[in-house]
């Protein structure tokens, strides 16, 4: 649906009118569906007018009422034939016989209605219908409950649209209690709908039509999946929407433009994170703003961290380089490159705003594209912190004001309400955006994630309207079969953030957001608690202004979070809040407000328990404390961790395991797959003398399913063959997990993953005097393992937790689960991918050979699992059965839903229900041939059956 919000009743329609009027010209007999009450009937003043002024004729109209009273006769003053000939059809020259209103007198309703419907049919169908809402979600008279597919039919009317019409009637008992509606079938069939609402009673329905599922306890909501809707609101009918914080009011509305209401005659920069993104993201928009405007690409980083095999870091550079600038040329568009420093340094620095600000200085542009602040690749979120700190060096000249188109990225899709315009694009401009795309060339053949993420980023004006517009509908076929998306802003240089003693003060979304807003009471709620040696009441208010709905729930988070008791007024004024501060003996106070500033903007005033706005002393100290917070918080954000968790690991291994890796000279290829392992790689790696080749080490970016499987680490193998490393290695997201591949592509399961930490502990250990925990589950590999070192071997019920419980109980030196890839090596308190991985290079060393040599010496077992949907209620039935199945053979129960049987040839089957998915029974078997375990799985699930 597309949304337009305008100042007022008599704004919205007038808008309605001109939409009308428009289709009425357009069509030789157009076919209307016409609303009655209260809201059109401005509407309709504003159509006669129009026919007054010979802007439309209605001989050639065709209209049908939604709906009619039933009991009324067409000339009763209550009736909405009479309403309609009364404003309208009286007023212009419509035909008599082309209005058509169902009859409220009729003596056979189901005869009545099957008539309607095929006067309706007759015509072809409406073209035009236009609609109000009720405060219960009603459209025409479809009260809650109504099924989606009816035709015209009776209705009971509900007490809300009875009590809501009573000012037509005399009385209550003269409104009747029934009508004869249009159905919710026959409007959806409309080739457009136009939807009215006005004043803060419709406020709520307004939000419930955009925001609730769609339902029949909503009929409204059924709109949501029409291809052509327009809603067109007052301001006070859109108060219930999610508020945008855009700062002019004409980007309230969604804008979708075509080629030819694009911006022209414009200075345009568009600024791209990575040398593809500005044609992945906006290159259909590119491809349209060239033709009639000054458009140059600004690639902010030089995109060699990227995975070019074979290449040298200068030679990456000298190809990307290139590969930009031919995409540039295809998109017709000029390019510059800058090498700004954070690329590598990972953290943003004065002289890279310095060269943004300067390239603005020099440009000044009318319009820039960029990343939306709140994009999750950590690149694309610092270039747009490098441009918009830069934009607020430029604004201190006076210049032009401009517009901030952000652009969607294939990391960061917007959800309704983050985006407020959308361009559409035919197939021949996104063909044109595919060949800029492909101008990457190194970009196009990577790994098979890329690959995915490439065909995401070639159809991603395609899947906008589906994925994205969905909620509101699709972008009208008249305009495109494709868009883009954008959440444009504009700035306004000149004026920017204000921190005085009266208080800060911005231009919402821009300076003043509602983090800084949370950020400030906090530092304020800090502040006045150490200054009154206990905790604060604040009481807290607001002005009007729209964004203030927003930012009262940032300030009551961040008082919240200081500990503060807050006494919440709301809506109030400065005197208002300053009394108060007095009267409910509070210890200070704060007021969302930016007094006379423009609605766009707002700030926060501080108070002292006397009610007075805070002397300068004291609000110098908020503010101070304010900018302190906020470095911490940059610094949080920071890769820095005590070396401590190093020291912890090198410890572990004894400078002599140590000192061999580092002789060993090991190369491995390293993919953290964007988790938190990459804050630890950047140091244990480098100080243990390890070479990596990095994959995917962008903090947040997933460049494949989190899951470290054979199938997610599958495009390691080449990568390791390509630069002869020993091995690869892949993490969780949180590093408790590794999972290892060798040279030849092999994946070593998690059985034998704990195989190899077991054998490396026990090797310190006096023969005999060690001691091993697994699950019921793990491989028997780590029960033969344990037993060659004499090692005491004992088994529970699956579980990290159970296994350290165990481990804790017993004194273990070693446990885990083959399951997953991860050792627990006391003192550490649950598995730990590090350390499991370093264990594991130490027993290569130590050995002298190489992991594949090891693995080779092992008992080699076959191990399938098998997950069943079973009644969880037989267990007790299926452990009976279990038992006299197997009676000769050794059986041990675990918990209470695990049982396991033993067989004399170290083989292994056991029946586990599921505690994490319902009514699912797992089976794994373990044994020493491919053919046994197969043999053993089938028995049991014959044994099921």
């Amino acid at each position: 649906m597309q949304l337009v919000i305008v100042k007022d009743y008599f704004e919205m329609s007038k808008t309605a009118s001109k939409m009308i009027v428009n289709e009425i010209n357009k069509r030789k007999s157009p076919v209307l569906a016409l609303p009655t009450g209260d809201t059109p009937i401005n509407m309709y003043k504003e159509l006669v007018l129009a026919y007054k002024k010979d802007l439309l004729d209605f001989s050639k109209v065709i209209a049908f009422n939604l709906d009619e009273y039933l009991g009324l006769s067409h000339d009763h003053w209550g009736s909405y034939a009479f309403f309609m000939h009364n404003r309208l059809y009286s007023k212009v020259n419509i035909l008599k016989e082309n209005c058509f209103i169902p009859n409220g007198l009729t003596r056979n309703i189901k005869k009545e209605c099957q008539r309607y419907e095929q006067e309706i049919e007759k015509v072809g169908g409406i073209d035009l219908a236009v609609l109000g809402i009720g405060i219960n979600g009603h459209i025409g008279f479809n009260e809650p409950g109504t099924l989606f597919n009816t035709k015209t039919h009776l209705t009971t009317l509900s007490q809300d649209t009875i009590e809501n019409n009573l000012h037509n009637f005399s009385n209550q008992k003269e409104i009747p209690k029934s009508a004869i509606t249009m159905g919710i079938g026959t409007i959806m069939k409309a080739k457009q709908i136009i939807l009215l609402a006005s004043g803060p009673h419709k406020a709520e329905a307004i939000s419930r039509l955009f925001n609730d599922p769609v339902s029949t306890k909503f009929p409204a909501s059924i709109l949501q999946t029409h291809g052509n809707v327009t809603v067109i609101v007052d301001e006070m009918a859109a108060t219930g929407l999610k508020n945008t914080g855009y700062n002019d009011k004409t980007f309230c509305d969604f804008t979708i433009y075509d080629e030819q209401s694009l911006p022209k005659n414009k200075n345009i920069l568009i600024f791209s994170p990575h040398p593809d993104d500005s044609s992945i993201s906006a290159g259909g928009t590119i491809t349209l703003l060239s033709q009639n405007n000054k458009v140059e690409i600004i690639v902010m980083t030089q995109g060699h961290r990227a995975f070019i095999p074979g290449l040298t870091k200068a030679e990456k550079i000298k190809q990307r380089i290139i590969e930009a600038k031919n995409e540039a040329a295809q998109l017709g568009a000029a390019c510059t490159c800058l090498a700004l420093s954070f690329y590598d340094k990972g953290k943003i620095n004065k002289n890279d705003i310095k060269t943004v600000a300067d390239l603005l200085k020099k440009k000044k542009p009318d319009i820039i594209f960029l990343a939306p602040r709140e994009d999750h690749h950590p690149t694309h979120r610092q270039s747009t912190e490098i441009i918009m700190s830069a934009l607020k060096e430029y604004q201190k000249e006076k210049t032009n004001v401009m517009e901030l188109w952000h652009f969607e990225t294939p990391w960061s899709m917007f959800s309704p309400g983050d985006f407020n315009a959308v361009v559409g694009l035919s197939k021949k401009v996104i063909l044109n955006k595919v060949r800029a795309i492909k101008m990457h060339k190194s970009q196009i053949e990577r790994t098979p994630f890329d690959k995915v993420s490439q065909a995401m980023a070639l159809m991603r004006a395609a899947v906008v309207p589906e994925q994205i517009l969905g909620t509101y509908g699709q972008v009208p076929s008249k305009f495109a079969s494709f868009a883009e998306i954008f959440s444009i802003k504009r700035f306004n240089p000149g004026k920017g953030f204000v921190e005085s003693v009266s208080g800060i003060r911005g231009i919402f979304g821009m300076d003043l957001t509602e983090e800084v807003a949370e950020s400030y009471a906090y530092s304020y709620g800090l502040w006045l608690g150490n200054k009154i040696k206990q905790t604060p009441k604040v009481a807290l208010g607001r002005d009007t202004r729209p964004s203030g709905m927003l930012l009262i729930k940032a300030v009551i988070k961040g008082l919240e979070k200081a500990k503060c008791h807050i006494y919440n007024i709301n809506i109030a004024t400065t005197p208002l809040l300053q009394f108060e501060v007095k009267n409910q003996r509070c210890d200070g106070g704060v007021i969302i407000t930016a007094s006379h500033n423009e609605p766009d903007w707002n700030g926060l005033k501080f108070f002292w328990k006397d009610g007075r706005i805070l002397k300068q002393e004291y609000m110098s100290e908020v503010i101070e404390n304010f900018h302190i917070e906020q470095e911490n918080r940059d610094k949080d954000k920071e890769i820095t961790f005590s070396d401590d968790y190093i020291d912890y690991v090198l410890n572990h291994l004894g400078k002599k395991i140590v000192n061999k890796i580092r002789k060993a000279k090991l190369k491995i290829v390293v993919d953290p797959n964007g988790g938190a392992m990459i804050v630890v790689i950047k140091k244990i790696f480098k100080a243990i003398g390890i070479e990596t080749i990095e994959l995917n080490m962008d903090l947040g970016v997933f460049g494949h399913q989190v899951e470290p499987t054979k199938e997610a680490l599958k495009h390691l193998a080449p990568i390791i063959k390509q630069h002869k490393a020993h091995l690869g290695v892949g993490w969780d997201c949180d590093g408790d997990r590794v999972e290892i591949i060798l040279p030849n592509g092999h994946f070593i399961s998690g059985h034998y993953i704990l195989a190899l930490v077991v054998d490396s502990i026990l090797k310190k250990i006096k023969i005999g005097k060690g001691s091993v925990v697994t699950s019921c589950a793990t491989s028997q590999v780590v029960y033969d393992i344990a037993k060659k070192h004499y090692a005491h071997f004992i088994e529970t019920d699956v579980g990290e937790a159970n296994v350290m419980e165990k481990i804790h109980e017993t004194n273990a030196n070693v446990g885990g689960e083959g399951s997953c890839g991860g050792g627990i090596i006391p003192p550490s308190s649950g598995r730990d991918g590090i350390l499991t991985l370093f264990e594991i290079l130490g027993l290569t060393v130590s050995m002298n050979k190489k992991l594949s040599e090891i693995l080779r010496s092992y008992p080699r077992y076959f191990t399938i699992n098998k997950n069943i949907k079973i009644n969880k209620n037989i267990f007790k039935k299926l452990e009976d059965a279990i038992k006299k199945n197997y009676k000769d053979m050794e059986i041990k129960k675990f918990g209470q839903t695990s049982i396991k049987v033993y067989f004399p040839d170290h083989a292994f089957v056991l029946f586990r229900i599921s505690k994490t998915e319902t009514s699912i029974l797992r089976i794994i078997v373990d044994s020493t041939s491919l053919e046994r375990s197969t043999n053993i799985i089938q028995e049991a699930i014959g044994l099921i059956s």
